[in-house]
């Protein structure tokens, strides 16, 4: 006899979007008022994963961070920052973990836990890869669910050329403490 999802069954997405709204909330209330930012690593504090966040001159925030991987516009492929081959390993521990999360996800899948299968199968498909396809609309939901799943305080995003070609990449840093401002 197969199990089947029961019409009251709670949505994941809805758990996910409630703890994201929640985690997040400091961190919107800095960021909200500014349309455009710039991002300068800090490379005195490089080791403890600092950043600056401004507004033009203005500095809006200190950070800190860790890249959760980059995402090629053209191309719809997002790469998890812990497969990129010349990352410094503290960079990378939450992508690491965030990866690790993939048994979890399948868990919920086999149990019928959750009324929101298709979310789920995504989610598991996303962390089962090193790299993937993923539709711009979905970066969102995969991004709500990074910062959840390692309790972040938000993700702030940067285009840059790479690795000195003029082929545009979004990096994804997860913001885990904000230390000045």
């Amino acid at each position: 006899m197969s199990k089947k999802i029961k019409e009251s069954s709670p949505k994941y997405e809805n758990e996910i979007s409630d703890k994201y709204l929640k985690l997040t909330k400091t961190f919107n209330e800095i960021i909200k008022n500014h349309s455009s930012y710039v991002i300068k690593i800090n490379d005195d504090t490089h080791e403890r994963n600092g950043m600056d966040v401004f507004d033009g001159s203005k500095k809006i925030m200190s950070v800190n961070y860790e890249i959760l991987g980059s995402y090629d516009n053209q191309l719809n492929i997002f790469y998890w920052a812990c497969n990129h081959q010349l990352t410094n390993k503290h960079l990378i521990k939450l992508s690491k973990n965030i990866k690790k999360s993939k048994k979890t996800i399948g868990d919920k899948i086999i149990n019928f836990e959750y009324s929101d299968i298709q979310y789920l199968e995504n989610l598991y498909y996303y962390l089962s890869n090193s790299m993937f396809f993923i539709v711009d609309k979905n970066i969102e939901m995969l991004l709500k669910y990074c910062i959840c799943t390692c309790n972040g305080m938000g993700i702030l995003d940067e285009t840059t050329a790479y690795m000195g070609t003029d082929k545009p990449i979004k990096m994804y840093y997860i913001i885990t403490d904000i230390i000045g401002m």
